[in-house]
């Protein structure tokens, strides 16, 4: 959280000195919103990299690319479009021909780049590289007080048209790429859990650092297994409170597998008592280990159970010593 705030502060200052240092720099005439941009490269990770971005800098620029695209569209005058004077009709005559010569410039540069092998889709790259962006033109035109004029409304919507059509021509695209149909998601791996209670790491990472994880699951599991086997041997307290341990092969199987996952639980965590778990956690990361170790001890005691009632008949209860409604 503190370095999310200090990437906004440091944000808000940059936005801050932009209009400062484009009036420093007269007679070069440099838009603010087009400063902005260029700090953001020389800050960024492109440049000397200050700032990285967080959660909550990416909430902040999609809300205001949003808001910036509802203002461009409120300066947009429809009722001036449906009845238009002649020299409406001039502009939008202007903004059509531009719109439509910047759109057609951009699909031949994407198709000739897709010629040379350099892009594989040149009509999609044509169709971004001859839109335009609003949220830099309205600024821009704000800037230099020129939205109620013929120029300004006439660029404003060059710059609408070309990116509704952009945005537009792009969804169209990878809707027929993708054969019309919304592309499966891929079936959730069920995550895997050292000694039944520890998260392994997943996803793609160096080799080395894969190893060395691998490394260290295995010596959990080795001295969680260790740690459970050392504690039904010596039938100690809390393990007793368990029921007793199931004949089957395949149960105890599983039910040394549950009390390993408690021994993981205990030895992490530092307990001595004879309950399994002792008192639930207040803390969230200790909480959600709590949970797992509190499921295999519920499933060590309904195995344990089943066989006690088998071995002893339906009429006879078993005492676990263990609250199960808590």
């Amino acid at each position: 959280m503190q370095t999310s705030l200090i990437s906004v502060l440091a944000v808000s200052v940059l936005a801050l000195l932009a209009p400062v240092l484009t009036s420093r720099l007269r007679p070069v005439v440099i838009p603010v919103a087009a400063m902005e941009v260029l700090l953001g490269i020389v800050f960024g990770r492109t440049g000397f990299g200050f700032l990285q971005p967080t959660a909550v800098t990416a909430f902040l620029s999609l809300f205001g690319l949003s808001y910036l695209m509802f203002l461009s569209g409120l300066e947009v005058d429809v009722v001036r479009l449906m009845r238009p004077s002649t020299a409406d009709r001039r502009g939008l005559a202007t903004a059509a021909l531009t719109a439509v010569a910047l759109l057609g410039a951009g699909i031949l540069g994407g198709l000739e780049l897709q010629r040379l092998g350099i892009v594989g889709n040149g009509l999609a790259l044509g169709l971004l590289l001859g839109s335009s962006a609003p949220t830099v033109v309205l600024p821009t035109l704000k800037e230099g007080r020129r939205t109620g004029t013929q120029f300004g409304r006439t660029v404003l919507l060059v710059s609408l048209l070309l990116d509704v059509v952009g945005l537009l021509g792009v969804s169209v695209i990878a809707g027929l790429r993708a054969g019309g149909r919304p592309a499966r998601s891929r079936p959730r791996r069920r995550p895997r859990y050292i000694a039944g209670l520890i998260p392994a790491a997943s996803g793609k990472m160096p080799t080395d650092m894969a190893q060395t994880l691998g490394e260290l699951a295995e010596l959990i599991d080795q001295r969680a297994t260790a740690l459970a086997s050392q504690a039904i041997q010596e039938s100690q307290p809390w393990v007793r409170r368990l029921g007793p341990p199931p004949t089957d092969p395949t149960r105890r199987a599983a039910w040394e597998q549950q009390v390993r996952t408690i021994a993981a639980y205990r030895d992490r965590y530092g307990l001595t008592g004879g309950d399994p778990l002792g008192p639930a956690p207040s803390g969230q990361g200790q909480r959600l280990d709590y949970q797992r170790a509190d499921t295999a001890t519920r499933q060590a005691q309904a195995t344990a159970s089943d066989r006690a009632q088998h071995r002893r008949g339906p009429d006879q209860q078993i005492d676990s010593g263990r609250d199960l409604g808590r």
